[in-house]
């Protein structure tokens, strides 16, 4: 679901690292609660940033395009972590403290026409779970 920057709940402790325009390397979180202020100011911006939440049970996913920012929020559910209809993934991190990122990809069924209108799995999202300890 999109969200815009004042929707993120701030009072959340999250996991996961913002990647600024002008750093060689993310801002880590680690159940720390974020920073609000690295969203404002046109320079630098964030470009890139992944952040859980266990507490909240929430995912963000934050992208810069054009001048604006893409904000996904999903929630996460308990059983999603040991679902085996949902697929669990790992990333191997670049220049963080931490060595992989953990992500759950969704998948839907949908009627495709190659597949004489059958339903057949489809990508839903790719949601980001924490870091790998």
């Amino acid at each position: 679901m999109r969200v815009e920057i004042q929707d993120i709940n701030t009072e959340l402790r999250y996991e996961g690292y913002l990647w600024l325009s002008n750093a060689d390397a993310p801002i880590e979180y680690s159940d720390s609660p974020l920073d609000m202020t690295l969203f404002e100011g046109a320079n630098p911006f964030i470009r890139e940033g992944y952040l859980y939440s266990q507490e909240g049970k929430c995912s963000l996913t934050i992208k810069h395009a054009d001048g604006h920012y893409l904000i996904n929020q999903y929630d996460v559910l308990e059983e999603d972590l040991n679902d085996p209809e949902v697929e669990q993934l790992r990333f191997v991190t670049h220049r963080m403290s931490q060595r992989y990122l953990k992500f759950l990809r969704y998948w839907r069924e949908d009627k495709s026409p190659a597949c004489l209108d059958l339903p057949v799995k489809v990508f839903d999202r790719i949601v980001f779970v924490g870091f790998e300890k």
